[in-house]
């Protein structure tokens, strides 16, 4: 499993990740939310401090115990452990490419929102240079998507659908930022990887907010475990 080894520090963590967080902060105040696929859980605790009414889920035990972090949940994101109509935001950033069955995935992300609840999450961009005899360079993705594949896929369990587009560093600025990272010169990177209103292929990660789940019919509560 993909996992980045957090920072006690949230600031010093990847600034892109970093980035994502603060983005979403004005768009969950005032909700119950859910941090799907956490990791060890560092954004989830920023956006506690930050006054968000908020729990981490992730499927990987030692991650847990390694954040010593109270509010964090073990469990699998394709059989969530919540009642149906939990919460009113999930955020999921960087999960999708790492499943098999997307499908699935987001019908349990809708069933766990209220009718009206926001959907926040991000995704690499499918490019030619990541991918190789047909599969991703990075052996831990099971699949990178282009931008009309997101929008359609995201769109077959949401109403509405907004996009985002995050850019990265050039390979010169990024040796330079990691450099200075190192060297504790320079620790917030998150002004680097900025994210903007619309997305295109020159961006390296594809954002989304997605609203009004479209509920099925049958869907029913989860047993909490």
């Amino acid at each position: 499993m993909e996992r980045i080894h957090a920072k006690k520090v949230f600031s010093h963590n990847a600034g892109d990740h970093v980035a994502r967080y603060i983005w979403a902060l004005d768009k969950i105040i005032g909700k119950t939310t859910l941090d799907c696929g956490c990791g060890e859980g560092y954004g989830t605790a920023w956006l506690r401090k930050q006054g968000i009414n908020i729990v981490g889920l992730d499927c990987s035990r030692q991650a847990l115990l390694s954040s010593k972090r109270n509010e964090l949940i073990l469990g699998d994101i394709l059989s969530m452990p919540f009642c149906t109509n939990s919460f009113e935001v999930v955020i999921s950033f960087e999960v999708i490419e790492h499943l098999e069955d997307t499908d699935v995935y987001l019908s349990k992300i809708r069933d766990i929102l209220v009718v009206d609840g926001i959907f926040i999450g991000s995704t690499p961009i499918r490019k030619p240079k990541k991918y190789q005899n047909g599969k991703p360079k990075n052996p831990f993705h099971k699949r990178e998507y282009y931008i009309k594949e997101i929008n359609g896929l995201l769109k077959r369990h949401f109403r509405k659908v907004k996009l985002f587009g995050q850019i990265f560093p050039r390979k010169f600025e990024s040796i330079l930022l990691s450099q200075l990272h190192k060297l504790k010169i320079l620790r917030n990177q998150q002004n680097f990887y900025s994210i903007h209103v619309g997305v295109n292929y020159n961006d390296e990660k594809c954002l989304w907010i997605a609203e009004g789940s479209k509920k099925s019919k049958s869907s029913t509560p989860n047993n909490l475990s």
